[in-house]
């Protein structure tokens, strides 16, 4: 039996098929770079209190992250795998910290079209976000909202130290989320502050 014409014709298929993986990949990389871009910028408007442009950035992100998720259908092993995962975290910071700072009702995973393992991450950075936020009121005498923003640092920070959470959400994380998640379970030298006030800073403390 001549296998010629059966072996030609699995090899055309299987080219089809890593040619079509070849393309949902380089969509996702260019898309999660962008992303990853966009969310940055994100972040550095809302800290100015450019809201705005923030949220035009990171709603830019996730129409990003869409698109990459679109080319993704039915390529599991791309989806799991490479930068998507960092820009989905990347796309929940952006958003979590806007909403936060705005005092917005936070966003969920599924109006941000991400799973809730990178939503979990992206809100441990938010949290880390809000220390700036948090030394410019108190630098600014606004001694409410600074209590406010502890407040929620700390339900966040109870939260991430959820050890059953974490595992969820961190099984085996690279090595900047490692980082990211950490920052927000350790907060070095401060105990549980559930229920503290914030008390006016002395100048040379905070702020010089």
């Amino acid at each position: 039996m001549d296998r010629g014409p059966e072996i030609a014709a699995l090899g055309d298929s299987a080219r089809s098929a890593f040619e079509e993986k070849h393309r949902a990949r380089e969509i996702t990389i260019n898309a999660s770079r962008r992303a990853i871009q966009a969310c940055a910028a994100s972040i550095r408007s809302t800290h100015r209190g450019e809201y705005g442009a923030a949220e035009d950035l990171a709603r830019e992100a996730r129409d990003q992250l869409a698109a990459a998720d679109a080319a993704l259908t039915g390529q599991a092993d791309v989806r799991t795998g490479g930068p998507l995962n960092d820009a989905k975290k990347e796309l929940a910071e952006a958003w979590l910290t806007l909403a936060l700072v705005r005092d917005f009702p936070l966003p969920k995973p599924a109006e941000l079209g991400i799973e809730i393992a990178p939503y979990c991450n992206g809100l441990a950075e938010a949290a880390s976000e809000l220390r700036r936020q948090l030394l410019d009121q108190l630098r600014a005498g606004e001694l409410a909202r600074a209590e406010t923003l502890m407040q929620a640092m700390d339900e966040i920070y109870s939260l991430a130290r959820d050890h059953r959470l974490t595992r969820r959400c961190h099984r085996r994380p690279a090595a900047h989320d490692r980082r990211a998640a950490g920052g927000a379970r350790a907060h070095p030298g401060r105990p549980h502050h559930r229920d503290r006030r914030v008390s006016a800073p002395r100048r040379d403390r905070v702020g010089g």
